[in-house]
This record gives C-alpha cells, structure tokens and sequence, in this order.
C-alpha cells in the first residue's frame, strides 16, 4: 500500500510541473500568428516556441504586413511571392499578388532549388504560420532577404479585396 502512495506521489511530482511548463508553449518565434486547424504542421525546421519575440536580424527573416507588402510591389521591387499553401487551398483562388509561385511547404525542402538566392523572397499562406516556417528554412539554407507575410493571405484580401 505504502509504495503505491509513494508511487502516485512520485507521478504527480513530475506531471505538474510538465502540465505548468506547457502554458508557455503557444509563444511564436518572429510573432508568427498561433496555428489555426487548417493549418497543418509546418516543416521539421520550422520555428521554434522557446522564446516570445526575436528581432528579425537574429532569425534571419523579416515579418511584414499586407500594406508593407503591397507598398514593395507598387514600387516595382523585384520580389518573388513563394505561396507555401496547398493545391487544395488555391482552389478558393491563388494569391492575389501576380506571378506568386506556389510551392507547398510540405514540398519546400525539396524544391527550393527553384528559388532564385539572389533575389528577395516573400512567403505567404493562409495566416502566416506556415509561411514563418517557411521563411526559417529559406534562411537556414542561406537565402538572405526573406520576409514572411503576417496574417496571410487571409489578411492581404481583406486589407485588398476587390
């Protein structure tokens, strides 16, 4: 009787400070936006939640919004627009943004070879989770000016629906 006392003790011991470790776990890397059930998991490379925020010269990449955005294309900055979502989302219609090429991020590690390193690259998907992953592994793979569309696509339709 004793040692099963014991036992359940020693359990409880360890499963509550696991439990009041995991309230910390939602923070994002880069402010990437939480993910939402549509979103299915980014790449094993994505960011991690260790920290609440990084600036963006220690993650490599930068978090941008729909304005600044939409202000780069108005300005002809050669840019290319990667849209990591899947076939299945596009069918509600691809970015909005001319020439975005899609590249799903399931498929990124193994087809970033078709992005060009010397140009600046702007990853969007539907909230913006899946592109900061993204954009992690574009920097981990030494592309150098990376930015990660915060709110997605969802955000850049509302901000520009037409």
């Amino acid at each position: 009787m004793k040692k099963g006392i014991i036992r359940m003790l020693a359990a409880i011991c360890l499963i509550v400070p696991i439990a009041a470790g995991c309230s910390g776990m939602n923070k994002n890397k880069g402010n990437a936006p939480e993910a939402s059930p549509a979103d299915p998991a980014p790449p094993a490379t994505a960011p991690s939640s260790e920290s609440e925020t990084i600036p963006p010269a220690a993650i490599g990449w930068t978090d941008i919004n729909s304005r600044q955005l939409n202000e780069m294309l108005a300005a002809g900055k050669d840019i290319v627009i990667l849209d990591v979502r899947n076939p299945e989302e596009l069918v509600s219609g691809p970015a909005p943004i001319k020439n975005a090429l899609n590249i799903p991020v399931a498929e990124l590690p193994q087809r970033y070879i078709e992005l060009p390193k010397d140009k600046d690259i702007a990853v969007v998907c539907r909230t913006g989770r899946r592109s900061a992953a993204a954009a992690d592994f574009l920097v981990k793979t030494g592309f150098k000016n990376v930015y990660n569309l915060i709110g997605g696509m969802t955000d850049y339709r509302q901000v520009y629906s037409q």
